[in-house]
Order: structure tokens, then sequence, then C-alpha cells
């Protein structure tokens, strides 16, 4: 909670002050933040066939990016979980981590390669 008396009596570090303001400010981000629609294949149960859903993500932040993806492979590991074998698997399940796309949107703070 912000403390407006210690800031008037100026009770409150410089520093502290700057990641309080940090903190609001990425707050007001994340409240205007669109959403992007998107679709994949997902289990929605262990063993079950994958089928296409709808579902949303958030606009890139300063350091993400937004990849169309073009391909996915399915891994040994992912033919694991989206059959439980392990446990712990949560569902729906969009299996594939494998991609190939085409960058189309990317954070202010892009980390340059």
């Amino acid at each position: 909670m912000l403390d407006i008396y210690a800031l008037m009596t100026r009770s409150y570090s410089y520093s502290k002050f700057l990641v309080l303001i940090d903190y609001v400010l990425n707050w007001v981000y994340m409240i205007q933040t669109k959403m992007i629609q998107t679709k994949g294949y997902a289990a929605h149960q262990a063993k079950a066939p994958l089928r296409q859903i709808s579902f949303e993500r958030r606009d890139p932040r300063n350091h993400d990016i937004v990849i169309d993806i073009q391909y996915c492979g399915i891994c040994h590991t992912d033919v694991h979980q989206v059959k439980d074998e392990r446990g712990g698997s949560t569902f729906p399940m969009v299996p594939g981590h494998e991609i190939v796309g085409i960058v189309t949107k990317v954070g202010c703070k892009r980390i340059t390669l």
C-alpha cells in the first residue's frame, strides 16, 4: 500500500520510491495490455486426442517476442506428458516446444543477437 504520509515526510528513500513507481507502472501496463487471439491443438485429459482450441496470450512486454508458428515438432517427452505417464500433467495441454516460425512482434527492450 502506498504510504502518502511517508512520501510527504521524505522518510522513504529515493531508491524505494523508484521501486514503488516501477511497480505501479507495471501494474497499470498489465491492466492496459491487449490480448492476442491464438489457436492451438490441446489434449483436454490424459491420453485424449488433440483438439483445436482458441485461447488468449498477452501482448509482449519489454523483453518478449511474438512468433507466428509455422511448424511444430512433438518429441518423445511431449508424448509422455500428454499421456500423463510421469504424473503431474496439467490439462488442457498444448504439446510441442520445437518450433519454426516468423517473429512478428518484439518488446521494446529486446536483446540484440
